[in-house]
């Protein structure tokens, strides 16, 4: 049975194919322009990427900016401790410490929440490909080189904080109407102007 995880992971591999690795500013932009925050627009359209990156991918599965209504753990979001904050609060998070025991699994599609930088509220995201023994192999927004781009880390890496677990359920398309022709002219602009 096919996934909602192994369905955004499909349109994962298709954003890293589509935009070579290296995505425009003009479509950095388009990952960024959903992202809200306390039922607010953010209205950013530059800056770390990763969350909205991966958000943006989730979207284009769900067919909905709404990620929770459509079944998501987590909202659209452009930061990676935010979308931490979703999965604590709807039961999705999978601290590291129960990754690394083997009392909580990765599958794909699941998302990976890393520390980064020198402040306790920075995160990095990276959607889960495969998992290899003790090592998890990663497609990452605003990865290494700054694009889309695989990243093999062991599971004992520092860094890593835990994971967010998306549910086992097939996919399916949410959403209608104005969500779909908003996001249907959102990528059809985002292309038009890579």
């Amino acid at each position: 049975m096919k996934t909602l995880g192994s369905a955004i992971l499909a349109a994962t591999l298709a954003e890293l194919a589509g935009t070579g690795g290296k995505p425009s500013a003009a479509r950095i932009a388009a990952y960024f322009a959903p992202c809200e925050r306390n039922g607010k627009p953010l209205g950013l359209k530059a800056g770390n990427w990763c969350a909205a990156g991966a958000c943006f991918v989730a979207m284009q599965t769900v067919k909905t900016d709404q990620l929770e209504r459509a079944g998501l753990p987590h909202r659209y979001r452009a930061a990676g401790l935010e979308l931490e904050e979703d999965a604590k609060r709807l039961g999705a998070w999978r601290p590291v410490a129960e990754l690394r025991a083997g009392r909580a699994t990765l599958a794909p599609g699941d998302l990976l929440i890393l520390s980064r930088g020198s402040e306790s509220w920075q995160r990095h995201v990276a959607r889960v490909e495969r998992c290899e023994g003790s090592r998890v192999v990663t497609i990452d927004a605003n990865g290494p080189g700054g694009g889309w781009a695989r990243v093999t880390r062991e599971l004992g890496v520092t860094s890593l904080l835990g994971a967010i677990a998306l549910p086992d359920s097939p996919p399916a398309a949410h959403g209608g109407g104005e969500d779909l022709a908003a996001i249907a002219v959102l990528g059809a602009l985002a292309f038009a102007l890579a």
